[in-house]
């Protein structure tokens, strides 16, 4: 015989208890470069993992471990681009931005991506792979 329908709320699909929960990660829309300064990023020399962080103050100056490692001022470059020296042209990184602005790519290879938003890895940023720019819609 089959069971009568009852008026209890059906449980949510299955879930493992052996694979964390996928994270809510907040999301930006395109961003302009130059809506960059007040905010904190992290910086991953080896591509992977933080090893250090920065600010890009809203007056074009730097804060942060960039002031430890002589860069000193910021300002955009390209459409994607920032670069980032030590305030008389010299000991120049150039940061390639993915499109919403999260993550970036610097050549050398490292990378990074936004502080405080959730993302704990550049990967989970989408920080770009290259200094290529990217394609936006």
């Amino acid at each position: 015989a089959e069971a009568e329908p009852t008026r209890c709320v059906r449980p949510p699909p299955f879930v493992s208890l052996l694979e964390p929960a996928p994270k809510h990660v907040a999301t930006m829309s395109k961003i302009d470069l130059k809506d960059l300064g007040g905010l904190k990023f992290a910086w991953c020399h080896d591509a992977r993992s933080k090893n250090g962080e920065f600010m890009l103050k809203k007056d074009g100056t730097t804060g942060g471990d960039f002031q430890n490692w002589n860069l000193k001022r910021w300002r955009v470059t390209g459409k994607h681009e920032v670069t980032v020296d030590d305030g008389n042209e010299g000991n120049i990184h150039k940061l390639t931005f993915n499109c919403e602005g999260t993550g970036f790519f610097v050549v050398g290879g490292q990378r990074g991506y936004i502080e405080g938003r959730g993302y704990e890895s550049p990967d989970e940023a989408q920080a770009p792979f290259s200094a290529d720019p990217p394609e936006c819609d």
